[in-house]
C-alpha cells in the first residue's frame, strides 16, 4: 500500500516560485518569509514521497502522514490561486492541522467506525487499487478510519480534503487564471483513479462559494463530473449533518445525528430485494402520474427508460430507485414544500415549477426566488439543460419520514419522490445490472438539482399506466392494499422478524407493548367491527378529540357518537391496524394504518398517529389527539423521554 501525491510538477514549480517571489525587494531580515514557505512546501513533498510503500509502517503513522498531505495541498492550492495572503495568513495555512480535537463528531466511536466500513465496502476498493479519500475537515475522524481500512486492505490512496474557510477565501478571490489552476490541480488529483470515497458536510453559510465562481469552477472540472455520471469514476458518498443543518431543519443536533446514523443502519439486503421487485414493476410501465394535496400534478413519460436499484453502492444512507423521464415527457405542476440547497447557493424554500413538454416555463419560491431563477436559467443560451429534467426517482429509506434540507437524506426519504433539473446519469450499468438512465439532456454548467417532494402525509398518489402503485407514501398492490412484496420499503425493520432486527432498534422500538387500558384494545376491535355502541362504550362521557395543533374538534360522547356514525356510514369497509405503539403513564400513542375506499370507490391507505389519554379512575379513554404521520417520529421521541 502507498500514500500518494497526485500533482502536476509544473504546478508545483509555479507554487514554489510564487513563494520565493514574496521576498523580492525585502531586506535580509525576519521579513523574508518566502523562503520559509518554499522550504515548508518542498519539505512536506519530500517527506511524503520518501515514504514510498508504507507496508513497514504502523497504523498509528497514518495520522501524521495525512496531516502532511493536507498541509501540502493547502499550501499548493493557496499559491496556485494567485490570491495574495499576508505572511500571518499564510502561516495559519501552514500550521493548520487536519485533526482538530475541538471538531470531533458528537457520536460514539463505533458509529464512526460503522460508517467508515460501509463507505469502504460500498466502494468495492480492492488490493492494489488507487483511490481518492475526500471530504470535509470536520469529518476527519471518518476519513482517518477509511484511511486505516485502505492500510489494512492494501489499497493505495491520496487525499482530497479542503478546509472550508481557506476554500472560501481563495475560491472567491481568485481571478480566472487562478480558478483555472485550481481546477487543473483538482482534475490532476484524480488522474489514474477509478474510485472516490467521500465523507463530507455542508459548509456553513459564512463559507459559501459565490454562485458565479461555483459555475465557472464546475465548467472547468466538467471532465470529473462526466466521469462520475458515466460510472468511470465510482464513488461512495455520505453527507454528515452539521449543527447548522439541524438548526435549519428545526431538529436538536444530537437527535439529528442519531437519526442520521440510524438511517445508515437499515435492512439493506432486504431493501435491495424489495426494490428489485419495484424496479421490475416500474420498468414495465410507460406513463407515470404523480399528485399530492400540496398541489403537485405531474404527467411523466418514462417509455423506454429503466430504473436503477440504488441501495448503498454510492450513497449512504440509501435507498432509492431512479431513472430519467423522456426529455420532453414531463408536463404539469410540481410543488415541493420545505428547504432546499443547491451546492453553495443560498437556501430556497417552497418551490413551485410549471412544466410544458419537459421544459420549466415558470417557477416560484416562497424564499429564494432569485436563487431558483439563477439555477434554472444557468444554461439559457447554452442548450437550456437546466430547464429540463435528468432524473425521476422514489425515496425508500423507511427510517426517514419527513422533509430535510440535507440533499443526500432528502432524496432517500420513504414516501417521497424527487425530480431533477439538469444532467441525467449516463452509465449503462448500475451495480452490475444494465440500465437506461440517459435521456440526452445536458446541462452546460453542470446543474443536477434534486427537488424532493413529500407524498406521505400529503395524500400523494403514484399511478403507473392507470394503476395506483403508491398511496400516501405506501407502496400498494393491485387491490390498493399495502404490497407485501414491498413490506420492507413500507415498514423497515418492523417488516422483519424480531431476531433479525439490530439491538439498537429493538431497544428503541420494542414489540408492541400492552396498552395501558383494555379500552385501547376494545375500541380498535369495535372500530373494525363498526359496532358504534361498543366503540363509544370505550370512551368517557366528556371525551374530546383534538387536532395536531390542539384545536378542539369533538366534545362529549354525543358529539363523538354522531361523528363516528357518519364515519362508519361513509366508509363501511374501513379497517385499522396498529403498526407501532408507545405507552407512557396513562398515555398510549399508536401509529394506525387505515384502509378504506375513497369517494371514487378506489382503495386508499391512511397512516396517522393517534394519542389516547386514559382516565385512571374509569379506565376509559378521555381524550384523543390526531397527528399527521410525518410528525409521528418527533411525537413518539418526546413521549419516550
Amino acid at each position: 500500500m502507498a500514500v500518494k501525491l497526485n500533482y502536476d510538477p509544473a504546478q508545483y514549480d509555479k507554487a514554489y516560485n510564487s513563494f520565493g517571489a514574496r521576498d523580492r525587494g525585502k531586506p535580509h531580515d525576519g521579513s523574508r518569509k518566502g523562503s520559509h514557505f518554499q522550504g515548508c512546501l518542498s519539505g512536506t513533498k519530500q517527506y511524503i514521497e520518501s515514504l514510498g510503500s508504507v507496508e513497514s509502517l504502523e497504523e498509528k503513522d497514518l495520522k501524521p502522514i495525512l496531516d502532511q498531505i493536507y498541509k501540502f495541498r493547502n499550501m499548493l492550492r493557496t499559491a496556485l490561486s494567485g490570491v495574495q495572503l499576508d505572511d500571518d495568513q499564510l502561516t495559519r495555512v501552514e500550521d493548520e492541522k487536519l485533526f482538530d480535537e475541538s471538531e470531533k463528531l458528537p457520536v460514539a466511536h463505533e458509529l464512526i467506525l460503522s460508517i467508515a466500513e460501509r463507505l469502504f465496502n460500498s466502494s468495492k476498493a480492492k488490493k492494489g487499487d488507487t483511490i481518492v479519500v475526500a471530504g470535509s475537515k470536520r469529518d476527519s475522524q471518518v476519513i482517518l478510519e477509511v484511511a486505516k481500512l485502505c492500510f489494512k486492505n492494501g489499497v493505495n490512496f491520496t487525499l482530497d480534503v479542503e478546509p472550508d474557510a481557506l476554500n472560501h477565501m481563495i475560491m472567491n478571490n481568485a481571478n480566472d487564471e487562478g480558478l483555472s489552476e485550481l481546477a487543473n490541480e483538482k482534475t490532476r488529483l484524480y488522474e489514474g483513479v477509478g474510485i472516490q470515497i467521500v465523507a463530507r458536510s455542508n459548509p456553513a453559510d459564512k463559507y459559501a462559494i459565490g454562485s458565479k465562481v461555483s459555475t465557472k469552477f464546475g465548467n472547468l472540472t466538467q471532465s470529473l463530473r462526466t466521469r462520475r455520471q458515466k460510472g468511470d469514476l465510482q464513488y461512495a458518498l455520505t453527507i454528515i449533518p452539521t449543527p447548522e443543518d439541524a438548526e435549519k431543519d428545526g431538529i436538536p443536533y444530537e437527535e439529528y445525528m442519531e437519526m442520521f446514523f440510524e438511517a445508515c443502519n437499515q435492512a439493506w439486503e432486504e431493501i435491495k430485494e424489495d426494490q428489485k421487485v419495484l424496479v421490475e414493476k416500474l420498468n414495465k410501465g410507460n406513463k407515470l402520474k404523480i399528485t399530492s394535496d400540496d398541489g403537485t400534478d405531474l404527467d411523466i413519460d418514462i417509455t423506454g427508460q429503466t430504473f436503477a436499484n440504488s441501495v448503498v453502492l454510492k450513497n449512504i444512507p440509501g435507498a432509492e430507485v431512479f431513472s430519467s423521464p423522456l426529455k420532453e415527457g414531463v408536463n404539469g405542476k410540481l410543488v415541493a414544500k420545505g428547504k432546499f440547497k443547491f451546492k453553495t447557493y443560498p437556501m430556497i424554500e417552497d418551490i413551485t415549477l410549471k412544466i410544458v413538454k419537459g421544459r420549466i416555463v415558470d417557477w416560484d419560491a416562497r424564499v429564494g426566488r432569485e436563487t431558483l431563477t439563477e439555477i434554472i436559467t444557468r444554461d439559457d443560451g447554452k442548450g437550456e439543460g437546466a430547464r429540463f429534467f435528468g432524473e425521476i426517482a422514489f425515496g425508500n429509506n423507511p427510517y426517514l419520514k419527513h422533509h430535510l434540507m440535507n440533499e443526500l437524506l432528502a432524496e432517500k426519504i420513504g414516501g417521497s419522490f424527487h425530480i431533477t433539473p439538469g444532467d441525467p446519469y449516463q452509465m449503462d450499468k448500475y451495480d452490475g445490472e444494465p440500465v437506461n438512465l440517459d435521456n440526452g439532456n445536458r446541462s452546460a454548467s453542470g446543474v443536477h438539482f434534486d427537488i424532493t417532494s413529500m407524498l406521505a402525509g400529503r395524500n400523494g398518489k403514484v399511478i403507473l399506466d392507470g394503476m395506483l402503485i403508491q398511496d400516501n407514501g405506501v407502496w400498494v398492490d393491485e387491490n390498493g392494499r399495502p404490497d407485501e412484496k414491498l413490506a420492507v420499503l413500507n415498514k423497515g425493520w418492523d417488516a422483519l422478524p424480531e431476531e433479525k432486527r439490530p439491538e439498537w432498534y429493538k431497544k428503541k422500538f420494542p414489540e408492541l407493548p400492552a396498552p395501558n387500558s383494555n379500552a385501547i384494545t376494545k375500541q380498535l376491535e369495535a372500530y373494525n367491527a363498526h359496532d358504534i355502541n361498543a366503540f363509544c362504550d370505550c370512551f368517557t362521557e366528556d371525551v374530546h378529540v383534538l387536532s395536531d395543533d390542539g384545536e378542539l374538534m369533538v366534545r362529549g360522547i354525543k358529539d363523538f357518537k354522531r361523528t363516528f356514525e357518519n364515519v362508519f356510514k361513509k366508509f363501511p369497509d374501513s379497517k385499522a391496524v396498529i403498526t407501532k405503539r408507545v405507552v407512557k403513564g396513562n398515555v398510549t400513542a399508536e401509529i394506525e394504518m387505515c384502509t378504506r375506499k375513497n369517494g371514487g370507490g378506489e382503495d386508499t391507505t391512511i397512516n396517522s398517529l393517534m394519542v389516547y389519554t386514559v382516565d385512571p379512575e374509569s379506565g376509559k379513554i378521555k381524550a384523543i389527539q390526531a397527528f399527521k404521520i410525518e410528525d409521528a417520529d418527533k411525537v413518539l421521541l418526546e413521549m419516550r423521554r
